[in-house]
Protein backbone atom coordinates (compact mmCIF):
# COMPACT_ATOMS: atom_id res chain seq x y z
CA UNK A 1 0.00 0.00 0.00
CA UNK A 2 0.91 3.48 -0.05
CA UNK A 3 1.34 3.69 3.57
CA UNK A 4 3.23 0.18 4.02
CA UNK A 5 5.57 2.31 1.06
CA UNK A 6 6.24 5.53 3.01
CA UNK A 7 6.86 3.38 5.85
CA UNK A 8 9.35 1.45 4.43
CA UNK A 9 10.87 4.47 3.00
CA UNK A 10 11.28 6.53 6.72
CA UNK A 11 12.43 3.01 8.17
CA UNK A 12 15.77 1.89 6.71
CA UNK A 13 15.78 1.98 2.63
CA UNK A 14 17.23 5.35 2.50
CA UNK A 15 20.59 6.46 4.21
CA UNK A 16 20.43 9.70 6.53
CA UNK A 17 19.99 12.80 4.49
CA UNK A 18 22.41 14.15 6.80
CA UNK A 19 25.24 11.61 5.90
CA UNK A 20 27.42 12.28 2.73
CA UNK A 21 26.90 8.91 1.55
CA UNK A 22 23.06 9.39 1.15
CA UNK A 23 23.64 10.95 -1.83
CA UNK A 24 25.27 8.51 -4.10
CA UNK A 25 22.48 5.46 -3.18
CA UNK A 26 19.94 6.90 -5.71
CA UNK A 27 18.16 8.29 -2.95
CA UNK A 28 14.20 10.05 -3.56
CA UNK A 29 14.08 13.11 -1.75
CA UNK A 30 10.74 13.67 -2.82
CA UNK A 31 9.57 10.02 -1.39
CA UNK A 32 12.01 10.46 1.85
CA UNK A 33 9.61 13.94 2.23
CA UNK A 34 6.52 12.62 2.37
CA UNK A 35 7.70 9.75 4.72
CA UNK A 36 9.23 12.52 7.03
CA UNK A 37 5.95 14.34 6.69
CA UNK A 38 3.76 11.62 7.52
CA UNK A 39 5.88 10.83 10.56
CA UNK A 40 5.41 14.79 11.51
CA UNK A 41 1.78 14.38 10.88
CA UNK A 42 1.20 11.62 12.83
CA UNK A 43 1.66 12.23 16.38
CA UNK A 44 4.06 11.08 18.76
CA UNK A 45 2.65 7.52 19.19
CA UNK A 46 1.86 6.28 15.68
CA UNK A 47 4.66 7.99 14.21
CA UNK A 48 7.41 6.09 16.40
CA UNK A 49 6.18 2.64 14.70
CA UNK A 50 7.59 4.65 11.80
CA UNK A 51 10.76 4.77 13.61
CA UNK A 52 10.70 7.73 15.43
CA UNK A 53 8.92 11.12 15.26
CA UNK A 54 11.79 12.86 16.73
CA UNK A 55 14.01 11.24 14.06
CA UNK A 56 11.66 12.19 11.31
CA UNK A 57 11.75 15.97 12.04
CA UNK A 58 15.00 16.37 12.34
CA UNK A 59 15.61 14.44 8.54
CA UNK A 60 12.47 16.36 7.35
CA UNK A 61 13.96 19.82 8.41
CA UNK A 62 17.63 19.60 7.08
CA UNK A 63 15.62 18.70 3.85
CA UNK A 64 13.75 21.85 3.80
CA UNK A 65 17.34 23.70 4.91
CA UNK A 66 18.87 22.36 1.91
CA UNK A 67 16.00 22.06 -0.28
CA UNK A 68 16.16 18.64 -0.83
CA UNK A 69 13.02 16.79 -2.78
CA UNK A 70 11.28 19.99 -1.98
CA UNK A 71 11.35 23.92 -2.29
CA UNK A 72 14.16 25.56 0.47
CA UNK A 73 12.00 26.98 3.18
CA UNK A 74 13.98 27.89 6.32
CA UNK A 75 10.78 29.02 8.29
CA UNK A 76 9.28 25.57 7.81
CA UNK A 77 12.89 24.17 9.50
CA UNK A 78 13.04 25.91 12.23
CA UNK A 79 9.11 25.22 13.07
CA UNK A 80 10.10 20.99 11.84
CA UNK A 81 13.58 21.59 14.20
CA UNK A 82 11.37 22.32 16.97
CA UNK A 83 9.24 19.41 16.69
CA UNK A 84 12.09 17.36 16.76
CA UNK A 85 13.70 19.19 19.80
CA UNK A 86 10.88 18.95 21.40
CA UNK A 87 10.64 14.89 21.06
CA UNK A 88 14.04 14.37 22.29
CA UNK A 89 15.90 14.42 19.19
CA UNK A 90 19.50 15.84 19.81
CA UNK A 91 20.59 16.38 16.75
CA UNK A 92 17.26 17.95 16.41
CA UNK A 93 17.78 20.37 19.50
CA UNK A 94 21.32 21.42 18.04
CA UNK A 95 19.97 22.40 14.25
CA UNK A 96 17.25 24.35 16.51
CA UNK A 97 20.40 25.36 18.32
CA UNK A 98 21.82 27.33 14.89
CA UNK A 99 18.91 28.55 13.86
CA UNK A 100 18.45 31.11 17.13
CA UNK A 101 21.78 31.48 16.72
CA UNK A 102 22.25 32.66 12.89
CA UNK A 103 18.80 34.29 12.83
CA UNK A 104 17.89 31.28 10.28
CA UNK A 105 14.13 30.97 9.88
CA UNK A 106 14.13 32.90 13.11
CA UNK A 107 14.31 35.90 15.05
CA UNK A 108 17.99 35.66 16.35
CA UNK A 109 17.98 34.75 19.82
CA UNK A 110 21.45 33.70 21.74
CA UNK A 111 19.28 33.21 25.15
CA UNK A 112 17.76 30.22 23.33
CA UNK A 113 20.22 29.51 21.05
CA UNK A 114 22.57 28.95 24.11
CA UNK A 115 19.70 27.29 26.18
CA UNK A 116 18.96 24.95 22.87
CA UNK A 117 22.90 23.89 22.65
CA UNK A 118 22.73 22.76 26.19
CA UNK A 119 19.56 20.75 25.96
CA UNK A 120 21.14 18.94 22.61
CA UNK A 121 24.60 18.34 24.69
CA UNK A 122 22.04 16.88 27.96
CA UNK A 123 20.75 14.84 25.36
CA UNK A 124 24.25 13.42 23.97
CA UNK A 125 25.12 15.21 20.71
CA UNK A 126 28.63 16.83 21.04
CA UNK A 127 28.57 19.50 18.72
CA UNK A 128 25.76 21.03 20.85
CA UNK A 129 28.55 20.63 24.26
CA UNK A 130 30.75 22.17 22.02
CA UNK A 131 28.61 25.17 20.80
CA UNK A 132 27.16 25.70 24.43
CA UNK A 133 30.46 25.42 25.93
CA UNK A 134 31.42 28.52 23.64
CA UNK A 135 28.73 30.39 24.29
CA UNK A 136 29.08 29.51 28.17
CA UNK A 137 32.95 30.55 27.92
CA UNK A 138 32.46 33.50 25.98
CA UNK A 139 29.31 34.62 27.80
CA UNK A 140 27.07 34.94 24.92
CA UNK A 141 23.34 34.72 25.28
CA UNK A 142 23.89 35.17 28.99
CA UNK A 143 26.68 35.40 31.29
CA UNK A 144 29.76 33.82 31.10
CA UNK A 145 30.45 30.81 33.13
CA UNK A 146 33.99 29.36 33.08
CA UNK A 147 33.35 26.48 35.11
CA UNK A 148 30.27 24.78 33.41
CA UNK A 149 32.00 25.57 30.07
CA UNK A 150 34.66 23.63 30.87
CA UNK A 151 32.46 20.56 31.49
CA UNK A 152 30.45 21.25 28.06
CA UNK A 153 34.09 20.94 26.43
CA UNK A 154 35.20 17.85 28.62
CA UNK A 155 32.52 16.22 27.19
CA UNK A 156 32.59 17.46 23.57
CA UNK A 157 36.31 16.63 23.62
CA UNK A 158 35.86 13.22 25.22
CA UNK A 159 33.90 12.90 21.95
CA UNK A 160 36.76 13.61 19.71
CA UNK A 161 35.76 17.56 18.92
CA UNK A 162 39.20 18.52 18.79
CA UNK A 163 38.62 22.22 18.42
CA UNK A 164 36.23 21.80 22.13
CA UNK A 165 39.63 20.62 23.69
CA UNK A 166 41.74 23.56 22.12
CA UNK A 167 39.42 25.96 23.67
CA UNK A 168 39.58 24.12 27.10
CA UNK A 169 43.05 24.38 26.82
CA UNK A 170 43.50 28.47 26.24
CA UNK A 171 41.07 28.57 29.14
CA UNK A 172 43.39 26.98 31.75
CA UNK A 173 46.28 28.65 29.96
CA UNK A 174 44.60 32.33 30.37
CA UNK A 175 43.74 31.16 34.12
CA UNK A 176 40.66 33.19 33.96
CA UNK A 177 38.13 31.94 36.73
CA UNK A 178 39.91 28.79 36.82
CA UNK A 179 43.02 27.51 38.20
CA UNK A 180 45.94 27.86 36.07
CA UNK A 181 47.33 24.83 34.53
CA UNK A 182 49.67 24.60 31.36
CA UNK A 183 50.48 20.16 32.45
CA UNK A 184 45.84 20.12 31.60
CA UNK A 185 46.56 22.60 28.31
CA UNK A 186 49.69 20.63 27.44
CA UNK A 187 47.34 17.66 27.60
CA UNK A 188 44.85 18.48 25.47
CA UNK A 189 46.72 20.30 22.85
CA UNK A 190 48.71 16.73 22.26
CA UNK A 191 45.53 15.38 21.88
CA UNK A 192 44.08 17.32 19.17
CA UNK A 193 48.02 18.07 17.75
CA UNK A 194 48.56 14.32 17.88
CA UNK A 195 44.97 13.81 15.80
CA UNK A 196 45.95 16.55 12.82
CA UNK A 197 43.82 19.32 14.34
CA UNK A 198 46.29 22.08 13.15
CA UNK A 199 45.68 24.96 15.43
CA UNK A 200 45.96 22.56 18.36
CA UNK A 201 49.78 21.88 17.02
CA UNK A 202 49.86 25.66 16.54
CA UNK A 203 49.37 26.13 20.21
CA UNK A 204 51.30 23.59 21.49
CA UNK A 205 54.23 25.21 19.09
CA UNK A 206 53.61 28.39 21.22
CA UNK A 207 53.77 26.68 24.80
CA UNK A 208 57.30 24.84 23.74
CA UNK A 209 58.44 28.38 22.71
CA UNK A 210 57.66 29.79 26.04
CA UNK A 211 58.59 26.77 28.26
CA UNK A 212 55.04 26.80 29.57
CA UNK A 213 54.38 23.19 31.18
CA UNK A 214 57.13 21.61 29.37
Amino acid sequence: TGESTIASALCGKYSDPNRKDGRNNGNDFSLIRRAEELASALGSTQALAFCGLARGCTNLGAMYVRGEGTKKDVKKAFGIFSKACDGGSPTGCRDLGYRYLDGDGTAKNLPRARETFTRACTLGDSTGCFQSGYMQAEGEGGPADVKTAIASYETACEANQYGACRNMALLYIDGKNVTRSYAKARTLLEKGCSNSHGASCYDLGVMYDNGEGV
